[in-house]
């Protein structure tokens, strides 16, 4: 919700998408920078799943899970004062 669109309006925009043509090789989300919890990526890996899987149902092929955010990194004090 951050960045983007719903899964329901990726469905949508990607379905519009295919009929002039156009190509969806995947889907992307935004892990959110610094997370650092692995279970968190649960929600939005099924939403992309499930994305993936109406375009398919479509007659798309899918290939590609792009997982997007900032590294996990310990930030020092002084790195946070930045």
């Amino acid at each position: 919700r951050k960045y983007g669109c719903s899964t329901g309006e990726a469905v949508a925009i990607l379905r519009e998408a295919a009929r002039p043509g156009l190509r969806a090789d995947g889907v992307s989300f935004h892990r959110g920078s610094q997370q650092r919890h692995p279970e968190a990526w649960g929600a939005p890996i099924s939403a992309a799943a499930s994305v993936v899987e109406a375009l398919r149902s479509d007659g798309t092929a899918p290939w590609l899970l792009g997982i997007c955010g900032g590294s996990s990194a310990r930030l020092t004090a002084r790195a946070q004062e930045r």
